[in-house]
């Protein structure tokens, strides 16, 4: 029996297609970032913070399907963190978003925000590549948030486990359930009072809304004007904070 080695076929392959031919992907190296998890749970301390309550948690899953997912249902809106511009067609609602709990928050965050490989269920020296904007509706983001509930809150109950999710058809966006008291909650930016609903106005200067508590919340770095209204449009924002 005879055994070629890869150099001798790598050779065959140069003769037979010119060297200006590009290798069949089977045998070129993979250059596609690693595949991200479905979900990844997590007890460490950054995540969990001084106090962990289960029922918190899945009341603060609750608290978005009743404030944005009941509001906005399957449309879509085009994501974006402090400082993007509206890439599409699609109504901007601005990131991060909270929705708090007691002693548990869930947190809707640009994945941008991450250091590539630092998630846990990530690979830690993979290279993964986001976009700076995701268009999704609130029941996706519903939908992945349900997948923590599951598989990390739920199956995992003795284990004390939060944990987070990949949303969007790029899954540029996540959904994150971790304590409120938390380091990983406390470095996200501060959201937008809770309550309080903005319309999102193409501007050619800078808001100069500030949260009433969170002086140093840079709102509206895209270049949109912030207003104040008591009932959304479709191309209202709403966020929740703590």
């Amino acid at each position: 029996m005879i055994f070629a080695s890869v150099s001798s076929i790598l050779g065959l392959l140069h003769v037979a297609f010119g060297a200006s031919t590009r290798l069949p992907k089977a045998l070129s190296r993979s250059t596609a970032p690693p595949p991200q998890p479905e979900f990844a749970c997590t007890n460490d301390y950054d995540w969990i913070g001084d106090e962990y309550n289960r029922e918190n948690c899945q009341a603060a899953l609750q608290r978005l399907y009743n404030i944005d997912v009941a509001r906005y249902g399957g449309l879509e809106y085009e994501f974006l963190p402090p400082g993007a511009e509206n890439q599409s067609a699609n109504p901007p609602m601005q990131t991060p978003r909270r929705y708090t709990v007691g002693q548990c928050t869930l947190a809707i965050v640009m994945m941008t925000f991450f250091p590539s490989g630092a998630l846990p269920g990530e690979d830690p020296s993979g290279q993964y590549s986001y976009r700076d904007t995701e268009v999704t509706s609130f029941e996706a983001l519903w939908l992945a948030a349900a997948r923590v509930e599951v598989n990390c809150l739920v199956k995992r109950t003795l284990s004390h486990m939060v944990g987070w999710a990949p949303a969007g058809p790029s899954h540029s966006i996540g959904v994150f359930i971790w304590g409120t008291s938390s380091y990983q909650n406390r470095r996200v930016p501060p959201s937008i009072p809770p309550g309080h609903l903005a319309i999102l106005e193409p501007s050619n200067t800078t808001s100069s809304l500030h949260a009433q508590n969170q002086p140093d919340a840079q709102l509206n770095k895209a270049h949109l004007t912030a207003t104040w209204l008591d009932e959304p449009p479709s191309t209202r924002v709403s966020d929740v904070a703590n």
